[in-house]
């Protein structure tokens, strides 16, 4: 039976992140990128103002695609904040998902100490997203793209910087596997805390590579991701 794998985008990112894992993970896995307002096709509609409105959002988007075919979930960075409180959403309507791959991203419940860099000027903001590896410098050289996308960027890194944990009632159910890059300032510990927030098994998997390791790894990434979900992954 064909698993249904629901990924979510990072900060600043559209459903295109993963248009290459929808042919790579076929044909038992169904890769269903999410398209998060603002952005891609959705570029009319607005930004969100808080990750409640984008849990609701993307909760909304997912529903709509479950059946009676087992499903997962994937998100990176803000993506995982989205993914994991989405989880708990339709948990809460009686749907377990097989898995909940959360990557990049330390667990909800640990601070993260960061700087609302949202608020720095555009100039000083363009030099942070250099220097976190995620952002093509020369897309910073065209106006009109800066035009385009700082918003977005804004926007999602001050959702997300705002995302306060709420301890839920119930734990997951199903298993947790953490993605991490070694080059991030993320530790196996961090990844392993995590398990704080699941029943199930919590995996952890480091890969090589800065915060967006996703892409500079990807296929290793697509392989980790059909062996978890389909068999043959060693405990």
């Amino acid at each position: 039976m064909t698993i249904k794998l629901f990924c979510v985008p990072y900060a600043g990112g559209s459903s295109a992140l993963y248009n290459n894992w929808i042919k790579q993970l076929a044909p038992r896995i169904e890769c269903i990128p999410i398209e998060l307002s603002g952005r891609g096709l959705r570029f009319i509609e607005p930004l969100y103002t808080s990750i409640e409105e984008a849990v609701d959002d993307v909760y909304t988007k997912i529903a709509a695609q479950l059946d009676s075919s087992p499903f997962a979930i994937f998100g990176h960075s803000m993506g995982a904040v989205i993914g994991f409180e989405v989880t708990h959403r339709i948990c809460q309507v009686g749907r377990i998902p097989r898995h909940l791959f959360v990557s990049g991203r330390n667990a909800p419940h640990c601070s993260i100490t960061s700087r609302p860099i949202h608020l720095l000027s555009d100039s000083e903001f363009m030099q942070e997203l250099v220097e976190m590896g995620g952002t093509d410098k020369t897309v910073l050289e065209h106006e009109e793209l800066v035009d385009l996308f700082l918003p977005i960027l804004r926007s999602d890194f001050g959702i997300s910087h705002s995302y306060k944990f709420v301890k839920k009632k119930s734990k997951l159910s199903c298993d947790i596997s953490v993605f991490y890059g070694n080059l991030e300032q993320m530790s196996f510990e961090d990844g392993m805390a995590w398990k704080e927030h699941s029943e199930g098994m919590c995996r952890v998997f480091k890969f090589s590579g800065n915060h967006f390791f996703i892409k500079s790894q990807e296929k290793e990434v697509l392989n980790c991701v059909r062996k978890l979900l389909t068999g043959g992954m060693a405990i």
